[in-house]
């Protein structure tokens, strides 16, 4: 699992957190899958206390389907004041 911030954050704290392990998509997850998903359990807890994020708001999201724009399953750790899009 690496982690590290997006070149187009949409918060002021926005990382993806990427498994090491070859992964196209989010329904590629099957039986078994458990320790991907627990190793980006982990990383989540680690990255919000790195930053600060427990006592504030943060939010994990995955994209799939259309919204998926590369083609690595990826999750994004958005944290503290959400950028508005006009």
């Amino acid at each position: 699992m690496v982690a590290f911030p997006d070149i187009n954050p949409s918060a002021d704290v926005h990382l993806l957190i990427v498994p090491k392990e070859h992964i196209g998509r989010i329904e590629d997850l099957g039986k078994g899958s458990g320790s991907i998903l627990e190793e980006v359990y982990l990383a989540v807890n680690k990255l919000v206390a790195d930053f600060n994020l427990k006592d504030n708001l943060y939010r994990v999201v995955v994209n799939g389907g259309k919204a998926q724009h590369v083609p690595h399953l990826h999750f994004h750790l958005l944290g503290g004041q959400w950028k508005k899009y006009v």
